[in-house]
């Protein structure tokens, strides 16, 4: 079998995450308590972290997603690491916000180092490439902001199809 096209996830193989995600979402929280202890704000983080994946599979069995899903999925998530913690708890729209506004912005995110040599080889190999990932509709721009958009000949989003991987449909 000959391959001719080749597909890329975005976070963790083309991009990351400037600083790691967890210490992102603690700075941000110490804006709106500053008195929040690290330690049970990193233990809440990594739980809920982990409860994430499997409290989607359970709820969504059919994989289905949307923009609205994907945003409501995200304030789910940043609620139940501020639960523990009052002020964080009463200001999670605003703390929300800045996440949002952080992570949505191409320079919040680094291009991971070979990823574009890699590309641009297997291109000018013959190579058709694409980018299928679980985000929103904000990666194509975050790509964009890296290069990455030039490098490929598609970006597919979840969010875009309905679909989160591994649904057949994100790969059809």
């Amino acid at each position: 079998m000959k391959v001719e096209a080749i597909l890329f996830d975005a976070g963790g193989t083309l991009i990351d995450p400037v600083e790691p995600v967890g210490r992102t979402y603690f700075r941000f929280a110490l804006e709106f308590d500053p008195s929040l202890d690290a330690k049970a704000f990193e233990d809440e983080f990594r739980s809920a972290w982990g409860r994430l994946r499997a409290d989607y599979r359970s709820n969504h069995p059919d994989l289905l997603t949307s923009e609205e899903m994907e945003r409501e999925a995200w304030h789910r998530f940043t609620h139940r690491v501020a639960e523990p913690f009052g002020r964080l708890r009463s200001s999670h729209e605003a703390w929300l916000a800045r996440l949002v506004e952080y992570f949505d912005r191409g320079s919040s995110w680094k291009k991971l180092e070979g990823a574009e040599d890699l590309l641009t080889s297997l291109k000018s190999e013959g190579y058709r490439l694409a980018v299928v990932s679980n985000w929103h509709g904000i990666l194509e721009e975050i790509l964009r902001y890296h290069g990455v958009t030039e490098q490929v000949d598609l970006v597919l989003t979840s969010s875009q199809v309905g679909r989160k991987k591994p649904h057949p449909l994100m790969f059809r």
